[in-house]
């Protein structure tokens, strides 16, 4: 993710991972955790069910996130729901970012009025971070210019012009462009 000192990137997937109900009946999800890493690049954590948005939570300022006080998150009987965990980078960041839910004590539910039973775990890939990044273009010297006048009365004439650039890669090589 290739960001610059005035703007942002929003929406960047970090984790998806599957919650599955295996049971006759409805789950009740009251909580899910990760493990983060780089939460100085990051301004915001958002939590997705199936697509759509279900809770937003600012930088924790700790390696510990936490989505929790839902409204009505639940799992339907022997069903499946896909699970999102997306950021936004702070402009200028740089770093990695990874998220992981290491252990079913980061995921709490309720079946038939007790706590449900979980399993299962996921990690992320690295998203790594990149401040500043693009190319610097910088003319070397002056440009020299060669005029050609009309030969002939009615003719046009024309100019041709030499301009040397210097090119070289801010933040990243060339080829990561």
């Amino acid at each position: 993710i290739v960001e610059n000192s005035n703007q942002t990137s929003t929406g960047n997937t970090v984790l998806v991972f599957d919650l599955k109900n295996t049971t006759n009946s409805v789950a009740t999800v009251e909580s899910i955790a990760a493990t983060i890493t780089n939460n100085t690049s990051v301004s915001a954590y958002y939590l997705y069910k199936d697509g759509t948005s279900i809770q937003s939570v600012g930088n924790p300022g700790s390696t510990s996130l936490l989505f929790n006080n839902f409204t009505a998150f639940t799992v339907a009987p022997n069903s499946t729901s896909v699970m999102a965990i997306k950021f936004d980078a702070k402009s200028g960041a740089s770093g990695s970012v990874t998220a992981a839910i290491t252990g079913s004590s980061q995921v709490s539910a309720i079946l038939n009025s007790s706590l449900a039973s979980v399993t299962g775990s996921a990690t992320s890939n690295t998203f790594n971070l990149i401040g500043q990044a693009g190319v610097s273009v910088n003319l070397v010297g002056s440009p020299t210019f060669t005029t050609y006048p009309a030969s002939v009365q009615g003719t046009t004439g024309y100019t041709t012009g030499t301009f040397v650039f210097s090119v070289s890669p801010v933040g990243v090589s060339l080829t990561d462009l």
